[in-house]
């Protein structure tokens, strides 16, 4: 994805981009990235109607691409970014339908070695309260991320608002030091120092 934290005029440009780029290459991975980039205006966003239309943007987005899917991979990744959106419905919203849905969208994936699906299985078992398959979605999580050669960016589980009831619990700060040890070191070293 693109958003090494862009501004709102960079991101409002890149969405501008993407939509263009849609209407003659229409692929999942595009699509992906328009609902990802939408996801992050919510993010800066203050207006809950601002939020809210993103939103469902982005829900309209993942939903017609994932009617056109064929392979598992691609609709792995489309349902976790679709699991995604609808957290973020329950985050604005506080409605507890928005977590039948990514429920929904997320079990039949659960067997998945795919670290976004635990993540957001984790982040939804923790907004319903069950901190035991929240432990159990995150140790997952972390032992499919060691594994991987190529680590994703990642900003740390604090930034997620539903692991709050969890944060102080010691396999919680267990799980979030090994995640940060484990993306540290697949960052490489520099050869010589830079200096500003």
């Amino acid at each position: 994805m693109m958003s090494d934290r862009m501004n709102v005029s960079q991101l409002i440009a890149r969405v501008g981009e993407t939509d263009q780029l849609f209407l003659t290459q229409p692929t999942p991975t595009l699509a992906i990235e328009r609902a990802y980039l939408r996801l992050e205006l919510v993010k800066l966003s203050n207006s809950k109607n601002e939020q809210l239309h993103f939103l469902s943007e982005a829900a309209v987005i993942l939903e017609l691409a994932g009617a056109e899917i064929e392979d598992q991979e691609t609709s792995v990744l489309l349902s976790a970014q679709l699991a995604a959106v609808y957290l973020q419905f329950h985050i604005v919203t506080h409605e507890a339908r928005y977590l039948v849905v990514a429920g929904q969208i997320l079990r039949p994936h659960s067997n998945a070695e795919y670290p976004p699906i635990f993540m957001q299985l984790a982040r939804l078992d923790a907004a319903l309260n069950k901190p035991a398959l929240t432990k159990h979605w995150l140790t997952r999580w972390l032992q499919v991320l060691k594994r991987m050669e190529s680590k994703p960016v990642f900003e740390g589980l604090e930034q997620y608002p539903e692991f709050a009831e969890v944060r102080h619990e010691l396999w919680f700060e267990q799980i979030s030091r090994d995640a940060d040890a484990s993306i540290a070191q697949s960052i490489p070293n520099p050869i010589t120092a830079v200096h500003s």
